[in-house]
């Protein structure tokens, strides 16, 4: 027997670790397994035509929240093209509630519920008794808990060699917390994959040159001594592979923190669960944390300059009412994070707030992703709000871009929620929300809500001028930035002055100097712009 496991992301980038973690092993076991990867954007009968094409003994579709619709439409056409083929459904999606699915999916012959690597080796085998392996009619238990020092490394050479793809990888299973709203609430305990094993991974990874690696471990510091010599191997690793974690911050140790400020720039960036500031609302989803040892802790390891940091607030969390996510959202934003990713609380079935949804008069959708429509604490236009905000915030916030006039304006407004609730209302009644837009065209889009409530100030208009001279370095100069001219000086002289070279430091060859730097004048100042290091500096004293 042979398997064909299919897998669909959003975009090609995303690299899925659970068919290949399941391929490697099964390969490991001496079974024929192979790795179909799709996009959601992609048409269902053309993915359907070249899956049946393989076929396959069994096919094994891997189910999340963000593809659970368009996989289970593909995997009925597929059993319908090929019925004689044994279809098995797995992943978070269909994993908790296995006899639900096979009633709604009536194309599937069996649901994987726990850890899938073994789960598909017994089935090859021919045994009949699996642990996790739910078929209709049968009995339902949860897979063995696997040792992870059984899991080889799950990426082929020829994947590793999509350098700039994002690689997803896990060192641990299983979560120390049992926050109500996530499916790890059901299991207990964490396991980790040996250190030796995560060091030669790690290896694998820096000499194929790949961009970035995601870990999904749910807290990567749970054991903070361990997640210290992974921090470690990081170090000693070097090359340019960025890892990416997920930790409660709370929690870091003054030592983990200090070996982060030892780190490269570039080498790490963290993700932090921070959801509500309010005590109540996070006693609620079995949540306990102090919001202050947050906010000192990503303080201190901002400090260092090196690390990026990436903050999660959750809306429609019970008893948080709009005004309330109000003070989370500000809370956050003091805490300066690179990235404030504002998320929607959705309502998984088999959770433990999926339980409680009466308490709190939660309504959401009955489909994926199971968003939250209202609740007794928020209304749905409340959440319609904060959908328009979370944009402000994603265009205009995140992603390194408009850093310069977004801290003037930080310091300069008493709430930054009630400033993106107003760019929001701005910009959703001139149709310039939820459309795809250059970057130069938001720029203009900025500076017309500036200007039309009168906060165009000089400070302003020099802070949104230097941040699109390094956002947007080869597009022409927009009217008001009239008086912004290039310099009449070399550039070569320039960046040899010594007075100049001492903090700035080109490198690679002169002749190149001019992709890299350029020289503006405004009014009695003089720019030198950085476009790679996305730097501004005032030299006009030097001259």
């Amino acid at each position: 027997m042979n398997v064909l496991l299919v897998a669909m992301a959003a975009k090609y980038v995303h690299k899925s670790l659970a068919v290949r973690s399941i391929r490697a092993y099964l390969q490991a076991e001496g079974f024929a397994a192979e790795v179909l990867e799709f996009t959601t954007a992609q048409e269902t009968m053309r993915i359907a035509a070249e899956v049946v094409r393989k076929k396959a003994d069994v096919i094994g579709f891997s189910c999340y929240i963000w593809n659970a619709e368009k996989i289970l439409a593909l995997a009925e056409v597929v059993k319908k093209a090929a019925p004689q083929t044994m279809i098995v459904l797995g992943g978070p999606e269909v994993a908790y509630t296995p006899e639900e699915t096979l009633v709604r999916c009536p194309f599937a012959d069996a649901v994987m519920c726990g850890e899938s690597e073994e789960i598909y080796a017994a089935l090859l085998r021919g045994e009949t008794e699996i642990p996790g392996l739910v078929r209709r009619g049968g009995a339902t238990s949860k897979a063995v808990p696997m040792d992870l020092a059984q899991l080889p490394f799950p990426y082929t050479a020829e994947e590793l060699a999509e350098k700039e793809a994002i690689f997803y990888y896990e060192s641990s299973r299983g979560c120390p917390y049992r926050c109500a709203y996530c499916l790890s609430a059901a299991e207990t305990g964490v396991r980790y994959k040996p250190l030796e094993m995560v060091e030669q991974d790690f290896k694998t990874f820096v000499n194929y040159d790949v961009r970035l690696v995601k870990l999904v471990d749910r807290t990567f510091n749970s054991d903070d001594v361990r997640a210290q010599k992974i921090l470690d191997i990081i170090a000693r690793l070097g090359g340019r592979t960025e890892f990416h974690f997920e930790v409660s911050a709370d929690i870091l140790s003054r030592t983990f923190m200090d070996k982060l400020a030892r780190l490269p720039v570039g080498k790490v960036r963290l993700e932090v669960g921070l959801q509500s500031v309010h005590e109540k609302t996070l006693r609620a989803v079995d949540r306990s944390y102090k919001v202050e040892q947050i906010a000192q802790n990503l303080a201190y390891i901002k400090r260092s300059g090196n690390i990026e940091v990436h903050l999660d607030l959750i809306a429609g969390l019970p008893y948080e009412t709009f005004v309330d996510f109000r003070s989370s959202f500000d809370r956050a934003m003091a805490m300066q994070a690179d990235e404030l990713q504002l998320g929607f609380l959705k309502i998984l079935p088999g959770t433990p707030l999926a339980q409680r949804a009466a308490q709190y008069g939660y309504a959401w959708s009955e489909t994926p992703p199971y968003e939250l429509v209202k609740s007794n604490d928020i209304s749905f236009e409340e959440l319609a709000r904060l959908k328009e905000i979370e944009e402000v915030v994603d265009v205009f916030w995140n992603h390194g871009a408009f850093v310069r006039v977004r801290q003037l304006l930080e310091k300069e407004t008493g709430s930054v929620f009630d400033l993106c609730q107003k760019m929001a209302e701005y910009m959703a009644q001139r149709g310039w929300l939820s459309a795809p837009h250059r970057r130069a065209q938001r720029f203009r889009q900025l500076v017309c809500f500036l200007k039309d409530t009168e906060i165009w100030t000089e400070g302003i208009r020099h802070a949104v001028m230097q941040d699109f001279l390094v956002d947007c370095p080869d597009v022409q100069l927009p009217a008001w930035a009239e008086d912004l001219q290039k310099a009449q000086l070399r550039l070569t002289d320039v960046l040899q002055m010594p007075n100049i070279s001492a903090f700035v430091k080109p490198n690679g060859e002169k002749k190149m100097w001019h992709r890299r730097y350029s020289l503006w004048k405004n009014q009695d100042e003089i720019w030198l712009v950085d476009k790679t290091a996305k730097e501004v500096w005032d030299i006009t004293a030097h001259f």
